[in-house]
């Protein structure tokens, strides 16, 4: 067992959860497998997500043990009304609000998956291609070492 939980571990298990079963999530079919790590390729096409670990988080723990990790998922859609943004966000929730120990890793379980914090909305965004709308959500990981 390492001595510290390597945030790749989750990382690893997340984009599994999402992108390696034969009945795809509803979330990974409304984006159409666009979910990145960090930040979408330039010109990349809506709608689509990214997502990351918050980093200096006082209440975020590793251990040999276990892990609370904190990751913020950020949903973009280009459309005119606020539907799909919202839309999104509802896929999101429904695929990881209280999955627990669904979401495996090797040599540790997900025992919570917890949101944190409301989902912070931001519509029409403005910028030099367009309008855009955003919603980003945070949810806290619970690893245990098995």
């Amino acid at each position: 067992m390492p001595s510290i939980i390597d945030p790749e571990v989750l990382f690893t298990s997340i984009w599994t959860y999402l992108f390696a079963p034969v009945a795809k999530p509803a979330l990974y079919t409304a984006l159409a497998g666009r979910l990145y790590r960090n930040q979408a390729p330039q010109g990349v096409t809506w709608p689509y997500a990214t997502w990351h670990l918050i980093a200096d988080e006082d209440d975020d723990v590793l251990s040999a043990n276990n892990a609370v990790l904190t990751i913020q998922f950020n949903l973009f859609s280009d459309t005119p009304t606020t539907t799909e943004a919202s839309g999104l966000l509802q896929k999101l929730k429904a695929l990881f609000n209280n999955c627990g120990p669904t979401l495996t890793m090797s040599g540790y379980v997900c025992s919570v998956v917890e949101g944190w914090g409301p989902a912070v909305p931001q519509f029409n965004i403005e910028d030099p291609e367009g309008r855009y709308h955003q919603v980003s959500k945070t949810y806290r990981f619970t690893l245990e070492a098995t």
